[in-house]
């Protein structure tokens, strides 16, 4: 029998394996966790390097772009990119828009979306236009992923309220939400508002009871167009799934067909232009152009000839507009 001393002898080398592989635990642990954050701080100078780089294109076109002292935080499991202002200027357009704050984040476990907010107000500008003043209870939007043919971005807000400097309302919006996405080499453009109201500064658009309004349409070429500073319609044409815009439930009018701008600015489109409840439509008409209420009802007489949902083609060339067989008028040329 093998004597106590070698018995102990035997045992010793299984246990300092043991404590071995428990303090190489530990050890890989930490090992692991210096990975981390050294990737961790890799990506979030690429996050970094990516707006510096996307400003400075910006800037290249002839615009002024800002995304106010920005900085990326959000340690271990978020990287969120936070600018305290955010501007831009495009002095040929004469588009200004900037906004209190913008705050942009995505996480480790789904990071190609990006999660976008807006903090109100924001000061928007465009051409023919003074300074108006947007303000809202959310902003909020989506970008997926942020690069690739696959792209996507969509926008969605709350309670907007639209005003002039001096504090007139334009409109409200109760809701609307937008997506455009990459289809190919096309362009998909969605979006929906509800409870749109003009205010006191379109004296003619007031009375109108709130609107609601739907877009679908698909811009040939659109991805392409989307990485270049673009600024005119020629040359362009898009298909038009459905243009809808609606007074109430029962009533709503919706375009569908495709268009296209040749490069004179000309406008061609064969179009198909659906009045559900026409009655209800010149009605609302009526409320918001009183003065022309005569006209408004000989059209409703023209249209309920074909029914209580009429469905009427309009045909549009080098931008003469015809109505069925009836010429109405010219649409000048576009930009």
């Amino acid at each position: 029998m093998a004597s106590e001393s070698e018995r102990m002898t035997s045992s010793n080398p299984p246990r300092r394996r043991r404590y071995a592989r428990f303090l190489w635990l530990p050890l890989l642990l930490v090992l692991l966790c210096i990975a981390y954050t050294l990737a961790w701080m890799h990506f979030a100078g690429v996050i970094r390097q990516r707006v510096e780089a996307t400003l400075a294109a910006l800037r290249e076109t002839g615009a002024t772009a800002d995304c106010a002292d920005h900085e990326v935080h959000g340690f271990p499991l978020r990287f969120i990119l936070q600018c305290k202002s955010i501007r831009y200027v495009d002095p040929a357009s004469a588009s200004v828009f900037s906004a209190a704050s913008m705050l942009a984040f995505a996480t480790i476990y789904d990071p190609r979306r990006i999660h976008i907010r807006l903090a109100a107000p924001a000061l928007v500008q465009a051409p023919n236009t003074g300074p108006i003043v947007v303000h809202w209870k959310r902003m909020q939007g989506e970008l997926f992923p942020p690069l690739g043919h696959d792209a996507s971005v969509e926008v969605r807000g709350k309670m907007l309220v639209a005003e002039r400097t001096q504090a007139e309302p334009i409109f409200t919006v109760t809701s609307m939400c937008g997506r455009a996405s990459m289809a190919g080499a096309d362009v998909d453009l969605r979006s929906h508002f509800e409870g749109l109201d003009f205010g006191p500064s379109l004296p003619d658009l007031e009375a109108l009871p709130p609107l609601s309004g739907d877009a679908d349409v698909t811009v040939a070429g659109g991805a392409g167009l989307a990485l270049h500073d673009v600024r005119s319609f020629r040359g362009r044409s898009a298909q038009i799934q459905k243009l809808m815009l609606a007074p109430s439930d029962d009533a709503s009018v919706t375009v569908k067909g495709r268009a296209s701008v040749d490069e004179e600015g000309r406008l061609d489109a064969d179009l198909t232009v659906r009045l559900s409840n026409p009655q209800e439509l010149a009605a609302a008409l009526k409320l918001a152009f009183p003065e022309e209420a005569k006209d408004i009802d000989r059209g409703l007489a023209l249209v309920s000839a074909l029914g209580n949902d009429p469905m009427v083609p309009v045909t549009i060339r080098e931008g003469r507009v015809t109505v069925g067989f009836f010429p109405v008028g010219r649409v000048p040329a576009l930009p």
